[in-house]
């Protein structure tokens, strides 16, 4: 009898603990997500200035990759889409292509929005190459 009222409360306690833990998991994984953006975004500058060729950053719908412009090889490719990891239901990237120069430079700036069920979060490139992350 004891034991029986000992899970039960037990389990109340998990009931609504549980709902704003899950909340608070989906924001981390998506905050997660947003700085592995940002550093792969320096990454694609980083290897063009490296290899002395230009690289062509292009996002997708649940990934994006790193190509070299001259070959078309693509040198980098991560997936942060709902299977993965992160959990991130939609990225969209404005524009979906940039290109990195040598110098430094890039062809345009770019924003990325990462949302997962009603929180989003933001990473802007200057074409300069400064990356941040938009509260």
């Amino acid at each position: 009898m004891e034991l029986v009222l000992v899970l039960v409360i037990f389990s109340i306690i998990v009931a609504f603990g549980y709902p704003p833990l899950a909340a608070q998991l989906r924001r981390t994984r998506l905050n997660q997500a947003a700085h592995v953006v940002a550093a792969d975004i320096e990454i694609a500058s980083m290897l063009a200035a490296r290899d002395r060729r230009p690289m062509l950053f292009e996002g997708r719908t649940s990934d994006y990759l790193i190509r070299d412009v001259k070959t078309g090889a693509v040198r980098f490719r991560r997936t942060l889409g709902a299977a993965s990891e992160y959990g991130v239901r939609s990225m969209r990237f404005e524009p979906r292509e940039v290109e990195f120069f040598p110098s430094g430079m890039a062809s345009s700036s770019m924003r990325v929005d990462l949302t997962t069920q009603g929180y989003t979060r933001k990473v802007q490139m200057t074409r300069a190459g400064y990356v941040r992350l938009v509260p």
